[in-house]
């Protein structure tokens, strides 16, 4: 090779020159590398401390974590945390998983997937109910500041099975749900669901299984005022409560009949609703024999005649209190109270 550097006695060639920068590029590779090492090892143990310190022990209003180990791996390039044998307690309530994924980009921290076990369980003052899925995800993203308020949460469910000590079952082929920090005011989210559910239920005398095994498309458009944003801390440290649900859609298809639900409610201090919301149903003759329990005597038959005449049924339920004190706006039938699901299925209630 010719020459291209010569002082005075010293000639460098070309072939050295590019020896050198191959040397000088290799040393600065293994010094990024042993540094990105350092980062991610120096990320990993404080994500892992994270999460320990975040769900461990007593986290809110007597709810308590318990989980028997924790491993994060994903070396290069990714924090893959694995929760073994947790447990969600409070004093009514047990949700008992096998595993929890919590999956991150080291350079994304803020961004989580949440991997749910295909079987996990959820008692409810004794009642066990098992819940099974073919894809269980869920999607977090917080901001930078040391609050970690919740900029979106999306959840997405394929085939999921809900079985019940009690014998019946219900299945929703999808579902979406999502939670997106509102651009008018940080303490207000817009709430969406969208679900399709299938019949599967083994027990149909149960009523609340009569229900799921007709219901078909779910969907709902919210908005949830509280009173600070939904943050790690203040979930931990004093909790979030709701001021207002402003209700933009809420529709479902059960048993051949379409529900739609608009509306507004505000909640007090001690969380009791109070307002007013605008019900409708179309098609609801086979609802009216789900959701009653007595099927006789004189209101059931005119209800069922106007099911028959294709009368839609639209009211609107006035809340107080956190109770439904009357169905306002039937006109053959002012003053109907329907309680479907805890009732004796119909009475009468005579209004001021």
């Amino acid at each position: 090779m010719g020459c291209i550097l010569r002082y005075g006695r010293i000639v460098i060639t070309a072939s050295e020159v590019a020896l050198l920068l191959i040397r000088i590029f290799g040393a600065v590779l293994i010094l990024l590398a042993l540094a990105w090492s350092a980062y991610w090892y120096y990320a990993k143990d404080r994500y892992q401390s994270l999460i320990m310190d975040r769900l461990s022990g007593s986290i809110n209003d007597g709810w308590t974590v318990e989980l028997a180990d924790i491993e994060v791996r994903g070396f290069p390039n990714r924090l893959d945390a694995t929760l073994r044998d947790v447990r969600l307690r409070s004093e009514r309530v047990e949700w008992r998983l096998p595993f929890l994924q919590a999956l991150s980009l080291s350079y994304r921290p803020r961004h989580l997937i949440f991997v749910f076990p295909p079987s996990q369980t959820v008692v409810v003052d004794g009642d066990r109910l098992t819940i099974e899925a073919e894809s269980l995800k869920a999607s977090l993203r917080v901001n930078a500041a040391a609050e970690l308020a919740i900029e979106q949460f999306v959840a997405e469910a394929d085939g999921m099975v809900f079985r019940h000590q009690a014998g019946w079952s219900a299945e929703i082929a999808r579902a979406v749900l999502a939670l997106r920090q509102s651009e008018s005011a940080s303490t207000n989210y817009d709430l969406s669901y969208d679900g399709e559910s299938r019949a599967s239920s083994v027990d149909v005398t149960h009523r609340l299984a009569r229900l799921l095994d007709g219901l078909g498309t779910a969907r709902v458009r919210a908005t949830l005022s509280l009173d600070a944003a939904l943050a790690v801390r203040n979930c931990r440290d004093q909790g979030v409560r709701v001021n207002a649900i402003e209700v933009g859609e809420a529709s479902a298809t059960i048993a051949d009949a379409d529900i739609t639900m608009t509306g507004a409610l505000d909640f007090d201090e001690s969380g009791a609703a109070s307002g007013d919301l605008a019900l409708a149903v179309n098609d609801w003759g086979k609802l009216l024999d789900l959701v009653m329990s007595e099927r006789s005597g004189m209101a059931y038959q005119m209800l069922r005649l106007m099911a028959k005449l294709g009368q839609p049924f639209e009211t609107t339920l006035a809340v107080k209190d956190g109770s439904v004190e009357v169905l306002k706006g039937i006109s053959l039938f002012d003053g109907v109270v329907i309680d479907p699901l805890c009732g004796p299925g119909l009475s009468t209630q005579s209004q001021s």
